[in-house]
């Protein structure tokens, strides 16, 4: 036992930095190529962010959410369609806003 004690710092070490990424990953703002939505979408969504419009930015989530997304049996969200296209986040970045203005 003795001989595994150096081990303890080490994986406390590696259990830290690990955390913090994916903290910090988790916590910054959602990446999205607005030219994959229509143009409405984003100038609705900056004006309800600028006037901290919680209620017209949940109904934005609610409207993306129920036009393009399924929940599984685990509580997933998953795409309708099945694309996994780099962007194509704006479920997220609602998600993102409102957390961030409505708390």
């Amino acid at each position: 036992m003795r001989n595994l004690t150096w081990l303890i710092p080490y994986y406390l070490f590696a259990f830290v930095l690990i955390s913090g990424i994916t903290f910090y990953y988790y916590s910054k703002e959602p990446y999205v190529n607005w030219n994959l939505y229509e143009a409405n979408i984003n100038e609705q969504s900056r004006q309800f962010i600028e006037d901290r419009n919680c209620e017209g930015l949940k109904e934005l989530y609610d409207n993306e959410y129920y036009k393009n997304y399924n929940t599984n049996f685990l509580g997933f969200k998953n795409r309708k369609d099945k694309k996994l296209v780099k962007g194509l986040n704006l479920l997220g970045y609602l998600n993102y806003n409102i957390r961030k203005i409505c708390t």
